[in-house]
Order: C-alpha cells, then structure tokens, then sequence
C-alpha cells in the first residue's frame, strides 16, 4: 500500500477515498444515534409522569356541599390553590385518578420538595454516567460501553415502572440517569468518529431529531396511556430493539488507531468502504502515537494552558445551557395552559434550532452560532418578563429555540476542540457539568412558588448572556481537521497564531491604501 514515509490521516482517507457520509456510515448513523430517543423518553418523564395533579385541577371535593373546599377548588392562582389545599384535611377531597401520576401515588401532594428531588436525581445519576462511563469509553471502547448503558436504562425503566414505594422509584431514576448519561455521551462520540469532517458539524444537529421525535413519542403516549406506571413501561419496549441492533453499528476506527489496534481499525474501515461502494486508499493509514496520552487523559489535558482554559469555559457553558434548556421547559408547565400542550410547544420549538443551525453552521461557524445562541436565550428569557400575558409563552419558546441550538452545537463543538486521546473524557466531563444545571433546573424552577414567579426567567436571562460572554475566549474549529493528540492542537494553534500575524501585518501594509486608489494604483489584495 506504500511507503511509511508516505502514509496518510484517518481525516485525509475519509475525504479522499472512503467517503465521508457513505451507506456504510449513514447506517451506523441511524442506529448509532438512536438511544438520543429513548434518552428524550426517559428524561421528559419527569414532566409527564411526576406532575402535580394539584395543580392540575385533578382532585375533587368529596362534599359538593363543602364551602372550604370548594373554595380552594375555584383558586385561579396555582401557588395560593396549592398553598390551601394543603391545609384541607384528607377527607374533604379526593383523587379523581389516583394513578396518574406518582405524586397522587405515593402522597407526594404536599411534598413539593420530594417531587423536585426526583427530577434532580435522574441528572445525578447523569452525573455519574457521563463521567464514569464517557471515561471508561475512552479504555474500553465506545460500542461495548453504549451496550453496557442501554443495559441499565432498560432494566432501571423496568424497575421504575414496578416501583412499591417512592424511595425505590428514586433509586431506579438514579439509575437510569446513569445509564442515560453513559448512552449519550458514548454514542454521540462513536457516530462521529466514523463520518469525515465536512458532515460532522451537522451531525450534532442530526442526533437532535432523535430526541425531538423522542419528546414528541412520549407526550404522544402521555396522551393515551394515563396510568404513569403504564406510561413507564411503554419506554422500555422502544429501548429493547436496539439491542438487536447495536451490533450492526462498526466500533471506532480512531479509537482502535489511537489503542495502538491498528489491524482492527483497518478492518473497520475496508467494511465502510464496502458498505459505501469506495475502496481503501493507496497510502497506508498513519498510526496514531497513543503512548503520551494513554494512561494520563485529563491530567494531561489540565497541564496545558489553552486546553484548560476552553475545558473550564466548555464545563461552564454545558452547565448554563442545560439549567435554560431544562428550567425554562419545567417553569413554563407553571403557567396556565394544558401540560400536553405546553409541552408540545416547548419540544416542537427545538425543530427550528435544529434545521437552521446546521444550514448555518458551516458557513458562519461553530462561535458564532454557539455565542448567539445564549444571546438569543438570555435576552428571550428577560422579555417573558416584559411582555404581555399572551406572549410570555412565545418568548419561552423562542428561549427553548436559542438553548435547544447551543445545546446541540456543544456535543460537536466540544469534540472537535479535544483531541482523540481526550475526547471522550472531554465531552463526557463537560456533559457531567451539564447535569449539574440538570440538577439545578428543578430546583430553580420551584424558586418560582417559594419567590416570585418572575424569578427563575431573571435567573436563567442572567446566566445565558454570562455564558454568552465568556464562549468568546474559545477557538473556532470551522473546516479544520479531528486532532488526534495534544501535539495536534499545539500545531494548530501555531498556525493560528502565524495567520493571524500575517493577517496583521497585511493590514498595516494596506494602510496607505485605506482611501479609494487613484487610477492606474492597484490596492493589495494580500500579504
């Protein structure tokens, strides 16, 4: 195949050779992607499973005749409705479907804080999963590890649907939000480790549909199946086909390059160019030197000044993004309206970020997009705050569009900043930082019965544009290629410094040019 000396990058066979976005890397695509719709299913149960029936209006007085509690059943505002039901002793009402939720359940309608810690205990176990498995990705392998995490979100599922008390329903959302958390990170990486360069900033969009189909799916089935235990259920049966499934999907050829698994990378890869109908480059595929960043990861990645800078701002913006993305979903199912509807509207205002972005993404850039994205959420949040009644939900949903972007740009933005040796580690960690705002966002949200209602858009229009502020200090990674190792990110900074130099030194020649050239005088048009 010829020569060491000239032996080329995965990056180079892809572009040249094997194809970019072949058969062969569409269908690890599809399959690859689809635990983002199963992970929307489990995530959005705690608005569809865990809501308040208080709230809601689904109680009635035992007595028609009862004056004290019909008049806490005729409150118009939620907070005061809440506040006095409460105070009704328990034989004066009563459930008028006790089933379908768990607050109603397990007698959680006065236990608001119970309630919200179980909308924060899935993205704890998030938490764990994303950083533990992402880690244990980047040893072991991608596929091997998104089995072991589909693995523990069908069986939590399962448990949490047949959960006899509220504390064994917690334990299961934990669980399942470590699986959820290992799946997501784990096959967002993989998926874009196989297609070449040109689609992969559009691929963090793609992943996107998934998810948007998998919030539509379950308010869909919210809506014919009441029973939340049913509700629960009804999400296991989309996760086990994957299983059958998973298999097809090929393991990382950048991954088995950089475990030193080069013959196995290079089976992979013959199978893509199979499946696309291209074939193997002439050139042998370069290996990738793995000795420096093998058993060092994120000790290595800290030591070096600018990666450490954008791993700190990435690990801060996630969290913003996902304490928006979350808390303005769970703080407009507080405003007057059906839950179903809300919630439609909420997952539907996605559809735009994820269609426009990526027309855009490789035409303005990954920053721009990433920085305007808060812009749009932060200033959206702070307009709920001004505008009238009837566009306070419009302006929700045009945050949800702003956050629903950057939420989907950070995935591919992030793992094109990292290098292989770091990536999933990198990706993984920032995700962990992101379920911290998970973690968050519940918690924020029921600020707005214990303060103001005003409160959590104040809050959320405040960290938005913070996050705005400090995403201009990382680097655009538009039309560059996957670095593979730390050295590559030194090179490519140093090429960034040199066209920035010589971009500057252009402008100080073309300074005596500033005004329009007399005739037969010709501005330069370079350095």
């Amino acid at each position: 195949m010829g020569s060491s000396q000239n032996a080329i990058t995965i990056e180079h066979a892809f572009e040249t050779s094997i194809g970019e976005l072949g058969w062969g890397q569409l269908k690890a695509t599809l399959l690859g992607d689809y635990p983002w719709l199963t992970t929307a299913m489990q995530v959005f149960l705690m608005s569809l499973a865990e809501f308040d029936p208080v709230a809601e209006g689904m109680w009635s007085c035992v007595d028609p005749n009862d004056g004290e509690c019909l008049a806490v059943q005729n409150l118009k505002d939620i907070r005061d409705r809440k506040n006095q039901f409460c105070e009704l002793d328990e034989s004066q009402w009563q459930w008028d479907r006790r089933d379908s939720s768990i607050v109603s359940d397990f007698g959680l309608q006065c236990e608001d804080g119970k309630v919200e810690v179980v909308k924060s205990a899935f993205f704890v176990g998030w938490l764990v999963g994303a950083g533990f498995l992402g880690y244990v990705a980047d040893r072991l392998g991608r596929r091997d590890v998104l089995f072991c995490a589909m693995a523990i979100s069908a069986i939590s599922t399962l448990l949490g649907s047949l959960a006899p008390s509220y504390w064994f329903y917690l334990a299961s959302r934990i669980f399942s939000g470590i699986g959820n958390g290992g799946q997501s990170v784990t096959c967002f990486v993989l998926v874009s480790e196989i297609i070449g360069q040109r689609f992969r900033g559009k691929h963090t969009f793609w992943c996107q549909f998934h998810f948007v189909a998998g919030e539509c799916l379950i308010v869909g089935l919210a809506m014919l199946i009441k029973p939340w235990r049913y509700l629960t259920l009804s999400v296991e049966l989309f996760i086990l086909p994957f299983f059958a499934a998973c298999w097809w999907i090929p393991r990382s050829p950048r991954w088995l390059l950089i475990r030193g698994r080069r013959d196995e990378a290079i089976e992979v890869l013959k199978k893509i160019a199979k499946d696309n109908g291209t074939k193997m480059p002439d050139a042998p595929i370069m290996a990738v030197d793995h000795k420096q960043d093998t058993n060092k990861v994120l000790r290595d990645l800290l030591k070096h000044a600018k990666l450490r800078m954008w791993f700190l701002i990435s690990m801060a913006t996630w969290l913003i993004v996902c304490v928006g993305y979350y808390g303005v979903t769970l703080t407009t199912n507080r405003m007057k309206g059906s839950r179903y509807a809300k919630f439609l509207w909420m997952s539907l205002a996605e559809l735009p970020a994820y269609i426009l972005f990526p027309l855009v993404v490789d035409v303005l850039g990954r920053k721009p997009l990433y920085v305007g994205g808060f812009v749009i959420g932060g200033v959206s949040c702070l307009a709920v705050l001004l505008v009238p009644g009837w566009l306070e939900m419009p302006m929700a949903v045009l945050g949800k569009f702003g956050l629903s972007g950057v939420f989907a740009l950070a995935y591919g933005y992030t793992m094109e900043i990292f290098p292989t040796s770091v990536r999933n580690a990198s990706v993984g960690a920032s995700d962990v930082s992101s379920r911290i705002g998970g973690i968050l966002a519940p918690q924020i949200s029921l600020l707005a019965q214990t303060f103001s209602s005003s409160f959590p858009f104040i809050f959320f229009a405040v960290v938005n544009l913070f996050a705005a502020l400090i995403s201009l200090g990382l680097p655009e990674t538009m039309g560059k290629p996957l670095p593979d190792s730390i050295e590559d990110v030194d090179k490519a900074n140093a090429v960034d410094t040199n066209a920035r130099k010589e971009k500057k030194s252009w402008f100080r020649k073309s300074q005596p040019y500033d005004r329009v050239p007399d005739e037969g005088v010709t501005a330069p048009l370079n350095a």
